[in-house]
């Protein structure tokens, strides 16, 4: 999966986020487009991860 993150997500959520995928993702990443757009994105393997 993958998701545009928004400008105005506040740091707050920006790490409730991070530990959630910390807790739940097999991998995951994050890219700046060159618009300087960022996107994250998530892998997650088993079924009941969610």
């Amino acid at each position: 999966m993958e998701a545009v993150v928004p400008t105005s997500l506040s740091e707050t959520a920006q790490l409730e986020l991070l530990a959630f995928l910390l807790k739940t993702a097999d991998h995951f990443g994050h890219r700046l487009q060159k618009d300087g757009t960022s996107v994250i994105w998530v892998e997650v393997e088993h079924r009941n991860a969610l």
